[in-house]
């Protein structure tokens, strides 16, 4: 029959939202709750892309009218492309590997991969080499290091003595 001039408000108002975003309202289920729901979740993903929108067209218009050397994202210096890789790994549970665990001395791109909030990956050996990722994070890690003749151990910090692994250098 009829709709208080709240319901009314409130479903033209949201229809609007949606309508300024250009997406179409479609709904499959019966009832009013349900198509209350999915139109209040839909105008919510609205308004927040209404809202973060501009903030990324703005930042990435920052980007592009910045100079060279500040528009740069690639943490990888062009002298360090082309170098040999070593991947390592650890996580997601009580495992931690390396690609190789035999390589001539020379550079090479460590490239780690932490996938456990528990865990870590730390490498060290000769020639100071002393790298590793934090126990709380996860994602991935970079590193340009050279490696010399000796033995280079690679542990979890706080498992050390069940996940440990090595690369054998010379």
């Amino acid at each position: 029959m009829g709709s208080t001039p709240a319901t009314a408000w409130g479903r033209t108002r949201l229809t609007s939202t949606v309508e300024r975003c250009g997406w179409a309202l479609v709904s499959t289920g019966t009832g009013r709750y349900g198509a209350k729901v999915r139109l209040s979740t839909l105008a919510v993903a609205c308004v927040a892309t209404l809202a973060v929108g501009p903030a990324l067209t703005a930042s990435s218009a920052s980007v592009a009218n910045a100079s060279p050397a500040q528009a740069s994202v690639s943490p990888t210096p062009k002298a360090d492309r082309g170098l040999p890789i070593i991947r390592g790994t650890v996580g997601p549970g009580f495992t931690i590997s390396v690609s190789r665990h035999q390589a001539p001395p020379g550079r090479y791109k460590l490239i780690v991969r932490d996938r456990s909030g528990m865990h870590n990956w730390h490498i060290r050996g000769p020639g100071e080499v002393n790298r590793k990722t934090g126990v709380p994070f996860t994602g991935r890690r970079e590193w340009t290091v050279r490696l010399r003749v000796g033995t280079y151990r690679i542990v979890c910090d706080p498992h050390s003595s069940q996940m440990h692994t090595r690369i054998v250098v010379g």
